[in-house]
């Protein structure tokens, strides 16, 4: 993950990106290989995580390259402006973590009040979660080294623009999306959940979850 943000902040997103497919297709190929073997030992996934991540480390480290390398060294000065204004940085973000896991508490606590109801808020959270997930993680990604530079130098009014104009595609593309998934949200689980033998009457509670999960996806995706 480290290596992956140093690439991206050097807006080297092909090769940042390349490293995790490697690390994957590295997985499946084992998890392939065991169930070839008829052995379906985790092993073979074991096996695929440890040289998927070297390979995806190894990958990174040669395109980042010597020059690159020489620059950074691991050290731990508490005297560094750097790192004391990281640790600010950090602290509300802790704060961030410890109130989801309570809200993740409490929402195991009511879901397990009533039957199916894990199977329906996860199954439903699923299709937001995957639809709300990939874009906005992408286009943030993408725009952290320029606001980087944009902060670097001071430059208010650009950065200002450069996020206008962002937020505003977002909202464009993500309100008509959420109208639209959560109008069709039933068909959709019924597609996409089909396959499990799932009934109607289940269907119809996990699309109320979608439904319910659509409004926030527009605040989620401009967050």
């Amino acid at each position: 993950s480290l290596t992956y943000w140093v690439l991206a902040s050097y807006k080297k997103f092909f090769f940042a990106a390349f490293g995790d497919a490697v690390m994957r297709f590295s997985i499946l190929g084992c998890a392939l290989l065991g169930g070839l073997a008829g052995s379906g030992d985790w092993r073979f996934i074991a096996a695929g995580a440890v040289a998927g991540g070297a390979l995806k480390l190894l990958l990174h480290l040669v395109v980042l390259g010597r020059q690159r390398l020489r620059l950074y060294h691991p050290s731990l000065d508490l005297r560094d402006a750097h790192l004391r204004d990281f640790i600010l940085l950090v602290l509300p973000l802790l704060v961030g973590i410890g109130v989801s896991f309570l809200r993740d508490a409490v929402t195991t606590y009511v879901l397990t009040g009533g039957e199916n109801l894990p199977m329906y808020f996860s199954y439903g959270r699923a299709i937001v979660d995957g639809v709300g997930f990939l874009i906005p993680m992408s286009l943030s990604i993408a725009l952290l080294p320029y606001l980087c530079d944009l902060a670097a130098s001071n430059d208010r009014d650009q950065a200002g623009h450069l996020l206008t104009q962002t937020i505003r595609m977002v909202v464009w593309f993500f309100v008509p999306l959420s109208i639209v998934l959560a109008a069709a949200a039933l068909p959709t689980c019924m597609f996409g959940y089909g396959g499990r033998e799932l009934k109607v009457s289940d269907g119809a509670h996990i699309a109320m979850v979608v439904q319910l999960f659509c409004i926030q996806l527009p605040f989620v995706a401009m967050e």
